[in-house]
């Protein structure tokens, strides 16, 4: 099955994007050295895939124990961040218990890192918590390193990070560093095409190659995917997989183009 048809199913195409090694060296040094790290950058350049590859892929890194994802769904209180993730494990104290307080949460959590090995946890979406969120989520990571069961932290996040994580003292003298993710230039939409295969990654060879209406194709390309951000990027190529009969030529990428643009201006179930 090609990457384009994986992306209609839902599931994630096993790619090696910049976003990814960036997030993977991330992983390895806030493992290697019991800390926060924090990946920021606009919506759609790739975060949520580089996290949920990563955790998937994470036994193979060879790195020990589990790593954990989570996808914040916002809101405030010291206890709102441990108390979502417990929820998001299943932790029956968590899904009935709605006062629970931060030592409480933090006791489920720790007992409950353990029996899954979790050894480090991947925070989508981390700025839609609240500061008090932030600062009980370095209650947890302290209480972990202090029982000696260190759990590293991953904290993604659309705004920019001196305006959700810089704030929280706490949470930043914890943090080894930060990492902007960018959109993919046309360059390497060139490359990320050769891994998919198929019609884009023929696209992408006779562009290699030097051949100028190839080339024109993926800046095009890079033009109506929003300057290359990976998320618009991985739409049309299942765009791609679901109607190329052949090459992609310029009347297959102004259908595609023509789909994308109902996609952003058509609204889906009230969503």
């Amino acid at each position: 099955m090609t990457a384009q048809n994986n992306e209609l199913k839902g599931d994630l195409p096993v790619l090696r994007t910049p976003a990814v090694e960036s997030v993977e060296c991330l992983l390895k040094e806030a493992i290697t050295l019991n800390c926060i790290s924090v990946v920021s950058g606009i919506n759609g350049v790739g975060k949520t895939t580089a996290l949920r590859m990563l955790e998937r892929q994470y036994k193979a890194l060879g790195l020990g124990g589990t790593a954990l994802y989570h996808l914040a769904s916002g809101g405030s209180g010291p206890s709102r961040a441990v108390k979502d993730i417990l929820s998001d494990m299943g932790v029956r104290e968590a899904l009935i218990q709605t006062g629970m307080p931060l030592h409480l949460s933090v006791k489920h959590a720790m007992r409950e890192f353990e029996r899954r090995e979790v050894r480090v946890l991947l925070l989508d979406d981390a700025d839609n918590w609240g500061g008090d969120a932030l600062r009980g989520l370095v209650t947890l990571f302290d209480q972990c390193r202090a029982q000696n069961r260190p759990v590293a932290m991953i904290l993604a996040g659309a705004l920019p990070p001196d305006r959700w994580i810089v704030p929280v003292a706490a949470a930043m003298s914890r943090t080894l560093r930060t990492e902007t993710l960018i959109p993919l230039s046309p360059e390497m939409m060139v490359a990320i095409f050769k891994q998919w295969g198929g019609p884009l990654g023929k696209l992408a060879e006779k562009a290699a190659e030097g051949d100028k209406k190839s080339a024109s194709l993926i800046r095009k390309i890079h033009r109506i995917t929003l300057g290359g951000r990976f998320r618009r990027i991985s739409y049309f190529a299942g765009l791609v997989g679901l109607y190329a009969t052949g090459e992609v030529d310029e009347t297959l990428t102004d259908t595609v183009a023509a789909k994308l643009g109902e996609a952003v201006t058509t609204p889906s179930n009230g969503q």
